[in-house]
């Protein structure tokens, strides 16, 4: 019943209504390119970390190691 009721809703307008295509689509790639960069400079300085942290456990325990 309840979708029954969200169907017969009035149809969602277009949010995108009266502005030319080709700026949507110019927009929305910006938007994209952005959102790509942002995430390759987050995952570069997690790689880094992960190194670091990697570099550092191995340090660790080959020291334990040679004092054992």
């Amino acid at each position: 019943m309840l979708i029954a009721a969200l169907t017969q809703a009035a149809p969602a307008e277009d949010p995108f209504q009266g502005y030319p295509p080709w700026l949507v689509i110019l927009i929305g790639t910006l938007v994209a390119v952005l959102l790509l960069w942002i995430f390759g400079k987050l995952l570069k300085w997690t790689i880094w970390v992960l190194i670091a942290l990697v570099l550092v456990g191995g340090l660790i325990t080959a020291g334990r190691l040679l004092l054992e």
